[in-house]
Parts: structure tokens; C-alpha cells; sequence
């Protein structure tokens, strides 16, 4: 038997158990959920959160139990406690350490009955979803660890924006923006880095009917529209939120500036009845620059411009 199925397996045969630790609990804890385009620095604000806040993530660890979350929460508590140390550094998302963050996406798929095919747009069946379930396992999930929790759900809640701000009164929606152009060579980038082959869709897909309308088109056009497309989707879905409930930041700031993040989530969850303090104050955070490769970056400018051009510096 591979790693999956037993992975799979066990799951499968812990869903019992993870019933037994489901209870009708309130929802007592802050939930801080992070939103942004692939590569604009989720999993850096996210390890900042993480390590400076009284705030446990979705770890490793959780996230091998994607059908079973809460049996993993249980065994995380067991295993790490309160560990919290970070490199403040990751390949492609995947942080140093297993108590740290991750994107725990086969939950995500999972509960919302998300399914997603290479090449082809994410298959969402709203009617199929259990929004009470999906704040049930939520809450349990704060309950079983006690804590206020960050989670890096990205566009698999962002499609659903409105229905997490009503679901969860106490919870912020943390949205990092980066320079458009950045994003896209660093897609490109991990195009290379994963398949060696730029034609090959990597990492989060828009909208289905966006996705379409690219879906065949040339890699400089995928990668455009795949970064013009979401920030189009998440400019929407923001503009629907309270005040209370988001906070905005670039990629420049946060590095600049990480606590200014943190006091704005201080006081945002005191808004909302919640204890968020900070315990640690991380230093500044050095943007690498890489010298990029110039025909790549044309192609991708030109990507832009054909579908329908945004605003690069």
C-alpha cells in the first residue's frame, strides 16, 4: 500500500472518531482567514500571524487528516502543543516545520465539495455544500485546540466570500496584494520549477467561466488571465465586506512594516469580543530581487496586454 492510500484509509476509517469529538460548541474563538493571488506572500503573512499572535494554524500534522480534522487537531495538540518557531521561509508554500502552517486544501475540497481537474476549471455544486457543517468542523476545530486559529484557505473560501462573513461573526478576512506583474513571473517561474514546461497550468485556478476563456490559449495569456482574473474575483468579493471584518496589505508593506499588520488584528478582533495579543514582534523582512530573464518577462507583458491590460509598474 503507497503513502496515498494509507493515507486515504485511515481517514476514511477515523471519520467515526471525528464524529465522537464533534460537538454543538459556539463559536468562541477568532478565525483569521488569509485570501491573495498564488505567490503574492500568503505563506509569509501567514507565518507571521502564525508565530506572533496567540493564533494556532492548520499544521502538517492536520492537514493528513483532511476527512478527519479534528482527530488531527486532537493528535496536533498531543504532538506540538504550542510550538510556534518559523524560518520565516517555504518552497512553493511548504513551510520548514510540521507545526507549521499549511493550506489544507483536501479539507477545503472536501467539505465543499470542491473537485478540481488537471486543465479544467474547479467543479463547485453550491447546493451540495454544508455550510453548517463547514462552520461546525470550524468551530470544533478552535475547541479542540483551544485557540484562535489562522488558516490559508485562499480562493477555495474566496469563492465564497459572503458566505463566510455571515457564517462567522467573529472572524477577519486578511487580503495581501502584490505587484501583478511580480505574480506572474513568479507563476512562470513555478511553471519551470515543478513541470519544466510553461504550458503546464500550476497552482490556483479563476472562476470556471474565466478559466474558459483561457483555458487554451498561450502560456503568457494563461498566466495573465490567471492573475487578472482572480484579483478581478477578489476585488468583488471584498467590496462586500464590513469594515470590521478585513484587513488589506501589500506584499511591500508587510515586509516593511509587520507589526503595523498585527496591531490592525489586535484591534480588529477586540471589535469583535476576541483576545488577540501579540507575543512576539518579528523584524523587518528583505524582498529578494532576482534578476528575471527579459524575453519572459516581455512575453508575459505582452500576456497582459492581449487580455485587456491591467496597471504594472
Amino acid at each position: 500500500m503507497n503513502t496515498k492510500n494509507f493515507l486515504k484509509t485511515l481517514n476514511e476509517d477515523l471519520r467515526s472518531l471525528d464524529m465522537l469529538l464533534e460537538t454543538d460548541v459556539e463559536e468562541r474563538y477568532l478565525n483569521i482567514f488569509v485570501l491573495g493571488l498564488p505567490r503574492s506572500g500568503t505563506t509569509l503573512i501567514t507565518q507571521v500571524i502564525f508565530s506572533s499572535l496567540n493564533v494556532m494554524c492548520t499544521n502538517h500534522l492536520i492537514a493528513r487528516f483532511w476527512k478527519a480534522p479534528l482527530v488531527g487537531a486532537f493528535l496536533s495538540k498531543l504532538v506540538f502543543g504550542s510550538l510556534k518557531e518559523t524560518l520565516f521561509s517555504s518552497t512553493y508554500a511548504k513551510t520548514s516545520f510540521p507545526w507549521e502552517p499549511h493550506e489544507f486544501s483536501w479539507f477545503w475540497h472536501d467539505i465543499m465539495n470542491i473537485s478540481v481537474l488537471d486543465q479544467k476549471p474547479i467543479k463547485i455544486d453550491i447546493n451540495k455544500i454544508d455550510w453548517n457543517k463547514v462552520r461546525r468542523k470550524i468551530c470544533n476545530l478552535n475547541q479542540i485546540l483551544e485557540s484562535n486559529l489562522v488558516h490559508k484557505p485562499l480562493e477555495l473560501v474566496g469563492y465564497h466570500l459572503e458566505h463566510f462573513s455571515s457564517m462567522f461573526e467573529k472572524a477577519v478576512f486578511v487580503y495581501i496584494e502584490r505587484d501583478q506583474l511580480d505574480v506572474a513571473y513568479s507563476l512562470a517561474e513555478a511553471r519551470l520549477n515543478h513541470f519544466n514546461d510553461l504550458n503546464v497550468w500550476w497552482s490556483s485556478y479563476p472562476p470556471a467561466s474565466q478559466f474558459m476563456k483561457i483555458r487554451n490559449s498561450p502560456y503568457n495569456v494563461q498566466i495573465a488571465g490567471q492573475v487578472k482574473f482572480l484579483a478581478d474575483m477578489y476585488e468583488q468579493k471584498i467590496s462586500h465586506l464590513q469594515e470590521n471584518q478585513l484587513v488589506r496589505i501589500s506584499y511591500k508593506a508587510l515586509c516593511d512594516d509587520p507589526v503595523s499588520l498585527l496591531n490592525e488584528l489586535v484591534n480588529k478582533a477586540n471589535r469583535l469580543g476576541c483576545n488577540l495579543r501579540v507575543l512576539d514582534i518579528p523584524g523587518k523582512f528583505e524582498v529578494a530581487r532576482k534578476e528575471r530573464d527579459a524575453e519572459l518577462l516581455k512575453d508575459l507583458i505582452d500576456g497582459f496586454d492581449e487580455i485587456g491590460g491591467i496597471s504594472y509598474e
